[in-house]
């Protein structure tokens, strides 16, 4: 297992096939010793500011990288502790140093910028020296404008730490908005023109569409913003464009003020606005105040905002059917571009200080275990990544990290050898700062070389592993019976939910949707490919060391590290899947399930009946949508990171199951299926851009000890698979005992609601409130719309345990509702281990496995090994 560095490298994966496990036999002597695997999928990236999977990070980074903390085993070896690795003592509060308006830090805060000092004896692999300079030039690359690089959010502003001014000076100059109707063409989930071209009565623009992301009502524009109207992204004194609204009708050449387009806009729109309802009760006099103040309140929010609000949801779709007559046409009058600020360098919070000291400012407090565990060190070697840069026609690409010749190592290993889908060869680096501190030996980093293999075909890695040129050999289905009774079998279990992942991308793709992309658009049809399946069949078919996955989060993902307790294990976890899966009214006494533990074990999430229901509901809707005539085939392709037998299997499981349970429905004979297997280690991209409709056996890894960052990898545009669902136009309703609000976004007039309900936007609470900042919220406990209080909620470190917990539920909960990630089974997992070698423990222990390769031991050097094998015929017994 990889050992966790500071912020667990976050990435995507599939279903592993090396597992490590063993047993303690004594050390015999001197030699080289080398630990072989095997992967069935392979990187061609391990570029730490681009690579993409788990398979880049565990085969070459976790080897050739290493971290300010780390984690090793505790005093009796039955868990972990963090420790000091790159890192000299503990991180200095030097807030006091940077208060003021360039970092955005008032007097008298804490915890907001952070003083790290590195060893001096950090080294890259060909000697170079490590910096604070280093590390202060790989953060500028990282965040490079140009560049864009995948893992930039990550290091720098996605979860508990966002350093100041690191979005800002990514996305300088680049447009969050758009006025411009060529940047928003037709999408095919808005409604169809009548003939004549008008929009049909009572249509609106449908706002489950990323071209709404980041777009800002604008009704005069051509103006500059005071200090009290800027707001969002807005800045103070910064000039607005105008709208073409305002432009088309001559109001700003006629040098017609704010209010006075606001009441032409307010009276226009009057008449359409009192025969929705809205000004029922309210004398004519109230109806055009109460109008006037509401589109006065909407100038500059952006779309998703507006949709979130009833009233001004309202509103605007009255304003629609006043201008509307073709399609995405309020992008012409209504919204305005913007641009991001231009920000140097040297306004990023990411400060040198001395020769081996820099700080980290951060926009947000963050202290304890969770600052140690989200700072991540993503360096690279300056001259190299620099020689290998380029632009071409505005694009920017490096090669750093795709050979031997690319790389750079300042970890225990060394890339020494390379050849794409064949060999990955390491050996251990004499650089390597860990070795003054202890010289290699039976207890550290023993291991010389690791050698890894490019292997897919199980029967070839079992031939492999039994002829001694594999350390461990990862049980599928079709070895469990024959080794069960193994020795030298053991199990482990990591933090890892495998899905059934599904983008529904028919509003991105637009002309270029398939059918299939568009029926997968269809909630219910997701919904039945997911009461389809049998998890526990599933598992027992295709990876019976697995076990049947039911939520989001597994067993070991830990939502309070100090006291090591599982979120799964807290009431509020279990009551969201309980609510998923229709069970909560089935729990207690006299009841089918006497507790919520026994009700969660016994789900397997399939339904065949409501499968067909939900089949049968899909079509009637894609037929009355004009998506679907009914009698038309289509083709949803699978996509497959691996060509093993456990994914064929899967593929053959899954297809022939959704096959059988669409008889009998209006879909019987009108899907077919067809896998891709070219995707190799880009599967995550193939997904999010519409190459395959389906992954399966995919998730996240890493970050398991900070569930409350983690959970944006599954909402946040940047990272997660279904790329087709808009969070931002996902609102929940979450109940509270008890709760700290603020009336302000500040967040400076606090007060303590109790046995509160409030609705929050699901983007907002994953993204922004669990990260430490403020998001407005609504008290609908005591008002509806408009009349229900308005707060806001800052569900970060600093809030309580209660309350992280009932955010990060209802995180989870929306997730499970789009039906986009279908769990499927957990990381469990059963490995034969090589008689070569030895672990540190014989018991799994969670945060370490089994020591990996720091602490794994030999039984024979690489010599006296082959003389083994070769006494033994060639062919070692296991069973």
């Amino acid at each position: 297992m990889k050992l966790l560095k500071g912020i667990a490298s976050l990435g995507l994966v599939t279903l592993a096939c090396v597992t490590v496990t063993g047993c303690k036999k004594e050390y015999s002597g001197a030699g080289e010793y080398t630990y072989n695997q095997s992967l069935s999928t392979f990187p061609n990236n391990w570029n730490p500011f681009t690579y993409q999977t788990a398979t880049a990070s565990d085969a070459v980074n976790s080897y050739t990288e290493s971290g300010l903390y780390t984690f090793d085993y505790n005093s009796d070896l039955t868990g972990y502790k963090m420790v000091n690795d790159m890192a000299v003592g503990e991180p200095k509060d030097v807030t006091e140093n940077y208060v003021g308006e360039e970092w955005g830090i008032e007097e008298g805060s804490s915890a907001r910028a952070w003083e790290f000092e590195i060893r001096s004896d950090v080294k890259w692999d060909d000697g170079t020296p490590i910096t604070a300079e280093t590390v202060v030039e790989s953060y500028k690359r990282l965040l490079d404008p140009v560049a864009q690089n995948y893992r930039a959010d990550q290091y720098t502003y996605s979860g508990n730490l966002v350093i100041h001014n690191a979005r800002n000076y990514l996305f300088q100059g680049q447009e969050i908005g758009g006025s411009s109707r060529s940047k928003y063409d037709t999408h095919s989930d808005n409604p169809a023109l009548n003939e004549d071209g008008t929009v049909p009565e009572g249509a609106v623009a449908d706002f489950n569409s990323s071209i709404y992301d980041d777009v800002y009502f604008n009704i005069a524009g051509a103006r500059k913003l005071s200090a009290d109207e800027a707001k969002g992204p807005f800045k103070a004194n910064m000039t607005v464009e105008a709208s073409d609204f305002a432009t088309a009708f001559g109001f700003v050449s006629a040098g017609y003020g704010y209010e006075d387009i606001l009441a032409y806009l307010t009276s226009s729109l009057l008449p359409a606005y009192t025969q929705t309802g809205a000004t029922a009760g309210l004398s004519d006099e109230e109806a055009y105040n109460k109008l006037y103040d509401t589109l006065d309140s909407m100038d500059l929010d952006s779309m998703t905002t507006i949709q979130a609000d009833a009233n001004k949801l309202a509103v605007w779709n009255v304003i629609i059917g006043w201008w509307q007559t073709n399609v995405d046409e309020e992008f012409d009058f209504f919204t305005v571009v913007d641009k991001m600020p231009v920000v140097d360098f040297d306004q990023v919070g990411v400060v040198q200080t001395g020769n081996y000291k820099f700080v980290l400012v951060l926009d947000q407090e963050l202290s304890g275990f969770y600052l140690k565990y989200s700072v991540g060190l993503p360096l690279v070697k300056i001259d190299l990544y620099d020689s290998l840069a380029s632009v071409s026609n505005g694009v920017y690409t490096n090669s750093y990290g795709t050979s031997v010749e690319t790389s750079a190592s300042y970890g225990p290993y060394k890339l020494t050898a390379f050849t794409r889908d064949n060999i990955i060869e390491l050996s251990r680096n004499d650089q390597w700062y860990g070795y003054n501190d202890k010289p290699a030996g039976p207890d550290w980093y023993q291991t010389s070389k690791i050698v890894t293999r490019y292997i897919v075909e199980d029967s070839t890695r079992e031939q492999a592993f039994l002829s001694g040129q594999l350390a461990s050999f990862g049980l599928t289905a079709q070895y469990v019976d024959k080794y069960s009774s193994s020795d030298s079998l053991y199990y482990a279990t990591s933090d890892s939910t495998f899905f059934v992942a599904i983008n529904p991308y028919a509003d991105k793709l637009g002309d270029d949707a398939t059918l299939a992309d568009k029926v997968l658009g269809n909630l219910n049809f997701r919904k039945a490919l997911s009461f389809a399946l049998n998890r526990k069949e599933y598992a027992l078919a295709v990876v019976p060391t697995n076990n049947a996955a039911s939520s989001v989060f597994s067993n070991y993902i830990i939502s309070d590290p100090e006291a090591g307790t599982s979120y799964r294990s807290e009431e509020v976890a279990k009551d969201v899947v309980l609510e998923f899966w229709g069970l909560t009214d089935e729990v207690g006494e006299g009841k089918l399930y006497a507790t919520k533990d026994e009700a969660i074990a016994s789900i397997t999430g399939v339904d065949e009946y409501q499968a067909k229901e939900c089949f049968n509901a899909a079509a009637d809707e894609l037929i009355a949508s004009g998506v679907w005539d009914g009698t038309s085939t289509f083709e949803i392709v699978l996509g497959m990171p691996s060509t093993s037998a456990t994914y064929q299997n899967g593929y053959d499981y899954l297809t022939n199951q959704w096959a059988k349970v669409a008889q009998g429905t209006k879909f019987e004979g009108k899907i077919t299926f067809k896998s891709d297997s070219s995707i190799a280690d880009n599967f995550g991209e193939a997904l999010r851009t519409g190459i395959v409709d389906i992954l399966y056996m995919v998730g996240w890894t890493g970050s398991a000890l900070d569930p409350y960052g983690l959970v944006s990898a599954y909402i946040d545009d940047n990272q997660r698979y279904d790329q087709g669902v808009n969070y931002r136009a996902v609102s929940k309703d979450v109940t509270f005992d008890s709760v700290v609000v603020a009336k302000d976004e500040a967040g400076k007039e606090q007060v303590t609601l109790t046995d509160v309900t409030l609705r929050v936007n699901i983007y907002d609470l994953a993204c922004s409130s669990l990260a430490g900042k403020y998001i407005q919220v609504t008290d609908v406990t005591n008002g509806d719309g408009e009349d229900a209080p308005k707060y806001y909620l800052n569900c970060g470190s600093s809030a309580s345990y209660e309350t992280r917990l009932k955010a990060l539920a209802a995180c989870e909960g929306a997730i499970l509702e789009q039906y986009t990630m279908l769990p499927l089974i957990d990381d469990s997992s059963a490995s034969l281990k090589s008689y070569k070698i030895n672990y540190k423990t014989e018991t799994y222990v969670f945060g370490m496995g089994f020591g990996g390769i720091k602490y794994y031991s030999y039984n024979y050097d690489d010599a006296q090994w082959a003389e083994y094998v070769d006494s033994q015929g060639g062919t070692l017994t296991y069973n």
